[in-house]
């Protein structure tokens, strides 16, 4: 969102500008999350439905659901002290949605959390939590665009979102409760970027990714004046570093300004 919004202020002053991984600048925090929200929940649901013969759970999306309601009634401890909760196996649970890598991760952290082990349930919540810091994130997104102000007005954008996702849908809604009483006003930006001044613009979308769906870039795309889509064809959240198609097509058109294929797999 900076990187368009950049885009739109200082276009002239970006001789080739990359976008990967990339939001709708004309959503509001609803619309964002609610995204997110519905892409997640379906790959989370086809990953335990799909879980192989070598699976770690007897009926992987049963007990999923076991292990989230254990944690509502009673965390369980880690090795290290601590303890996990349901709002931790949500963490988790998007964790793995950003890299199809730690799925595998995951379900081993849901069969050990059956048995009373949070440490790979925990640790996957970390690696969430400790991937950029909260502070800047949040007043970004709060100041930026609309929100449900007051925790009655996003109790309810929260309980929509839980309807939406049993599994996920609170979890995902409230790590932006903040929001509700930021104390810094909303001056929105949100709006469709078209950036007249931006000559070179690539912009990169990978179809599995939950996080910024795949739609997000190719709408981008098409109302920018001048830009190029860059398909790629896999899973996880961002494709630069995931492909060496991508990273070519990528360095190429940094070095000088051509895109040399618009689809990798």
């Amino acid at each position: 969102m900076i990187g368009l919004r950049y885009l739109e202020r200082f276009g002239t002053h970006a001789r080739a500008f990359v976008l990967d991984g990339v939001v709708d600048p004309t959503q509001d925090l609803v619309g964002l999350l609610t995204q997110q929200t519905t892409a997640i929940d379906a790959l989370l649901h086809n990953v335990l439905a799909t879980c192989g013969p070598s699976c770690p759970l007897d009926d992987p999306e049963a007990d999923f659901d076991r292990l989230a309601a254990s944690l509502e009634a009673a965390p369980i401890r880690t090795r290290g002290g601590t303890t996990v909760g349901p709002g931790d196996l949500a963490t988790a649970a998007i964790t793995a949605s950003y890299d199809p890598s730690a799925w595998t991760t995951l379900l081993d952290a849901v069969a050990d959390g059956l048995h009373g082990d949070g440490d790979g349930i925990a640790e996957l919540a970390a690696r969430y939590r400790d991937s950029g810091e909260y502070g800047p994130y949040a007043a970004v997104i709060c100041t930026d665009a609309p929100h449900p102000e007051g925790f009655d007005a996003y109790r309810r954008f929260a309980e929509s979102l839980a309807a939406e996702s049993p599994r996920l849908g609170a979890a995902i809604a409230n790590e932006l409760l903040p929001c509700a009483v930021w104390r810094a006003p909303v001056r929105s930006v949100a709006g469709p970027v078209r950036a007249p001044g931006a000559r070179h613009v690539l912009v990169v979308g990978t179809t599995g990714d939950a996080a910024t769906p795949y739609a997000n870039a190719r709408r981008v795309a098409r109302t920018l004046r001048h830009a190029t889509l860059l398909t790629f064809r896999g899973e996880g959240h961002t494709a630069y570093g995931r492909s060496r198609c991508v990273d070519r097509v990528v360095d190429g058109f940094l070095l000088d300004t051509t895109a040399r294929r618009t689809v990798c797999r």
